[in-house]
């Protein structure tokens, strides 16, 4: 025990001494990254260089948030000049620092704002598993609040950030892929369960410990609640995608009809209008309260009777104009009980419809002669443009309507 204690001054002395040599190695790596990143003729083998000497920087100090910081805006600068492996780098300089430090929280927020602008959900979901089993190791042990209130601020981020990944690879795939949107589906339900899950344990420890939310790093808490709050804030979708997940579970005809409609979109997209319409109205067939399929057959018979009408068969289009005034009719009155097509809101489905009932109704005026229904044909477009304005001011034939309406009136 002498001996120990003897030596221990000693050992101290060597301990201060080898700290000081690595923290003024990593500032010489960390200066010399800066004079790259200060420089204005940055190549492909100087970027190179910058993210290597950070990379060396931080590896010799693992607490040198300076070097984080010109980490993400080395990134940024090259990013946005048009360097495209900037954001690979900085995501494998991250990889690497957090496999030896999992507890450095601001690490954290720099990998997954990189990930989400590559849209890089495949290394989000090997992050997110991680950090899910930070936060069970933390369970039930003294003096670990505050980095398990971290822990699950990150994992709640990596959350936010999957879902709308998810939301984006549905919703492109209502056009071209019944089985991808299913997929989907699913997935966005297992997540925004787990994301609800973690965010009532966040506000409880903040309701628990008044200190957690002041001590927390504000940039991971800031960046969890703008991230959550963006995807709860509509939780009547949330529940619409639930409801539809519980359909998709258990009923093959919902399956079938989701699948007939997509296939009919894809067929849409082409032009392909009697093949769309067999495969909504099997759609509708196979699940009568599909309103979406509806509108798509109203969309047909719309299409259809412009494409007539300019070929010059004014009857003939008429006729399918207002027969698809009639099929919206129907599409209106079932609005209220909701949509059924996945990653399409229910606002946004009904401002679709408001506006295609608008775009009919403006045909069927081009094409009349009977000059005293104009009045009245006028002020029914008008309303129902209002509509799909009031539901969804993006909407993109909404626009097209008002920007014709304002330039040549009715």
């Amino acid at each position: 025990m002498k001996k120990t204690y003897y030596f221990l001054p000693v050992f101290v002395l060597l301990f201060s001494a080898c700290s000081v040599f690595k923290s003024k190695i990593s500032d010489y790596y960390l200066s010399k990254a800066e004079k790259i990143y200060k420089s204005n003729l940055l190549s492909d083998e100087d970027l190179r260089k910058a993210y290597l000497c950070i990379d060396k920087s931080i590896q010799y100090n693992s607490q040198a948030f300076k070097a984080l910081n010109l980490l993400e805006d080395l990134t940024d600068f090259a990013y946005r000049g048009g360097y495209s492996g900037a954001l690979e780098m900085e995501i494998n300089v991250l990889k690497k620092h957090i496999k030896k430090n999992p507890y450095d929280w601001n690490a954290y927020v720099l990998i997954i704002n990189a990930l989400a602008l590559r849209g890089d959900v495949f290394i989000l979901n090997e992050l997110a598993e991680g950090l899910f089993l930070i936060t069970e190791s933390f369970k039930g042990k003294s003096g670990n609040d505050k980095n398990y209130f971290h822990s699950n601020l990150a994992l709640g981020l990596c959350y936010g950030t999957i879902i709308p990944w998810i939301q984006s690879e549905g919703y492109l795939n209502i056009n071209r892929n019944p089985q991808k949107v299913i997929e989907k589906s699913n997935e966005y339900t297992e997540f925004t369960d787990k994301l609800y899950k973690i965010d009532s344990l966040i506000k409880k420890m903040m309701a628990d410990d008044k200190t957690l939310a002041k001590s927390a790093l504000a940039r991971l808490l800031s960046s969890y609640n703008i991230a959550a709050e963006d995807i709860m804030k509509d939780k009547d979708e949330i529940l619409r995608m639930k409801a539809i997940v519980g359909k998709i579970k258990t009923d093959k005809q919902f399956i079938k009809g989701i699948s007939m409609a997509i296939e009919g979109n894809a067929h849409f997209i082409k032009k392909d209008f009697s093949k769309a319409r067999i495969m909504y109205a099997g759609a509708a067939e196979n699940y009568p309260d599909f309103i979406d399929a509806k509108k798509q057959i109203a969309e047909v018979d719309f299409q259809q009777g412009a494409l007539i009408a300019i070929a010059g068969d004014k009857k003939s289009a008429m006729q399918l104009l207002y027969k698809a005034y009639e099929e919206t009719d129907d599409v209106i009155e079932g609005l209220e009980r909701g949509n059924y097509m996945p990653f399409v809101s229910k606002n946004e489905f009904t401002a679709a419809t408001y506006s295609l009932k608008a775009a009919i109704i403006s045909a069927i005026n081009a094409l009349g002669e009977n000059a005293k229904n104009k009045l009245a044909l006028e002020r029914e477009f008008k309303y129902y443009l209002d509509k799909a304005v009031k539901y969804n001011p993006e909407n993109r034939l909404a626009q097209d309507l008002l920007d014709r309406y304002a330039r040549e009136g009715f």
